[in-house]
């Protein structure tokens, strides 16, 4: 993705680092001691808005650098 589409993207983004996974990422949004469900649940809210950006079909496979948007985190 370029600078400028990264720039185009609104709300919080997040820069997929080594070793990360989209479920240690929804869960780094979410209350402490949220349970499976709940960050099952913004895993998938979070594929779902960048599938596209991730581009492996995968959402098990998240490739270093890539710049995901991060939905919003539904209130209790």
């Amino acid at each position: 993705m370029s600078a400028a589409a990264v720039r185009r993207t609104t709300g919080p983004r997040h820069l997929v680092r080594s070793g990360e996974s989209l479920w240690s990422i929804a869960g780094g949004q979410l209350r402490d001691g949220a349970t499976d469900e709940e960050i099952a649940a913004q895993v998938k809210r979070i594929w779902a808005v960048n599938a596209d950006r991730i581009g492996t079909g995968d959402p098990d496979v998240l490739p270093t650098g890539t710049v995901l948007r991060l939905p919003p985190v539904p209130t209790p």
